[in-house]
């Protein structure tokens, strides 16, 4: 008996939180953020937003995709766009991406998602096209938006994800740029090389001589 009310308090601990998180109303994504992919080629959208207590419970994110007309700011309904990407509400974060510290604008706990040419949506988003992005969380009949967004991709000049690459390149310059100026003020000494003496000696005797002379590679 003692076993089975212990059984019983171990499931009623396990589900408890589960359950009281089942209960609560379906909250909208938050902190959603559409910006160009920094540092690529172009034809690509980065959609980042914060992560939920409702993450991991049965619930699913699902991205919208549409090309927006210039002189609207917000669509007035969902026709014509896309649906892009569905997946698990614990899945895709800002860690999870290759992307360094250095050129992060939101915490690696943040929820991110690449909307690139060819994923979805026809052809996918293209350089120059404005596009309206929307961030809905799913559970079960439950669905609630984020506001939708709106940004246009396009190639960018600088792909500072190579920044450390840029900073070993100047460090080994300097060095080298330093070891060169070093060698000019001081006397160093270079050991002879009995073989490169040797090929010396041997084409001015060849000279004084008038004799040809076969030189071979190895």
């Amino acid at each position: 008996m003692r076993n089975a009310t212990s059984h019983l308090v171990l499931i009623t601990l396990l589900l408890g939180p589960l359950a009281a998180q089942a209960g609560e109303p379906l909250a909208p994504p938050r902190e959603v953020r559409v910006v160009d992919t920094p540092s690529d080629g172009g034809n690509s959208l980065t959609v980042t937003w914060a992560p939920s207590p409702h993450d991991g419970s049965g619930t699913r994110y699902l991205i919208m995709v549409g090309e927006a007309a210039p002189e609207k700011e917000t669509p007035t309904s969902l026709a014509g766009m896309t649906v892009v990407a569905d997946f698990p509400s614990d899945s895709h974060y800002v860690r999870d991406a290759r992307t360094p510290w250095w050129n992060r604008s939101v915490p690696k706990t943040h929820h991110q998602y690449d909307i690139k040419r060819g994923r979805g949506n026809g052809n996918g988003v293209k350089d120059g096209a404005r596009y309206t992005v929307v961030v809905s969380a799913v559970r079960g009949q439950e669905s609630m938006m984020a506001p939708a967004l709106q940004a246009v991709p396009q190639p960018n000049w600088f792909n500072w994800n190579e920044l450390n690459n840029l900073a070993i390149v100047v460090l080994f310059g300097l060095g080298v740029f330093g070891s060169i100026q070093v060698a000019r003020k001081r006397e160093i000494f270079l050991r002879r090389i009995a073989g490169l003496d040797a090929v010396d000696e041997a084409i001015g005797r060849s000279t004084e001589l008038g004799k040809p002379i076969l030189y071979l590679t190895g």
